[in-house]
């Protein structure tokens, strides 16, 4: 502790190893002919405490055990896009984005889940079928994001 008006301090707060979450997104449109099962990679990093959150393959590998709680977001524009949570090659639960057609026909879906990971499982968003993501680079609307609840 400082108590002198007449010294500069620095405090180094540690960083707590303990806690675990991310944020990601795209920031841009994704509009293609998607491959089965492909993996959905939201290749902006917003947060990722913990560094269990891969922006090149789109995968979360659990740095420790306990529970997580995971949420994913999708936005779709005169089309649908459907994908699931899937842990180690499993689907867990569903995230339907469906939209109305035509040009003013914008969709959005979101699911969360809180599953029991052991250190080294990876988790991630898998596409199901539709073509269009929908996102922007200002305020981006299709997230992938997860924490330790512990």
């Amino acid at each position: 502790m400082c108590f002198s008006i007449d010294f500069v301090c620095s405090v180094t707060v540690p960083q707590n190893p303990r806690k675990v979450y991310f944020s990601s997104t795209v920031n841009k449109d994704i509009n293609k002919r998607w491959t089965s099962r492909e993996k959905i990679i939201f290749t902006k990093v917003l947060t990722n405490i913990g560094a269990g959150y891969n922006a090149t393959t789109g995968i979360f590998t659990a740095p420790r055990n306990g529970g997580y709680l995971f949420l994913c977001f999708l936005a779709s524009h005169s089309n649908e896009i459907k994908a699931s949570v899937v842990v180690n090659g499993t689907p867990k639960v569903g995230v339907p984005a469906i939209a109305r057609s035509g040009p003013n026909g914008y969709g959005a879906a979101g699911n969360a889940v809180i599953l029991q990971l052991a250190r080294g499982d990876s988790v991630w968003i898998e596409h199901i079928s539709g073509e269009y993501l929908w996102s922007h680079p200002t305020f981006p609307y299709s997230t992938f994001s997860g924490y330790l609840v512990e």
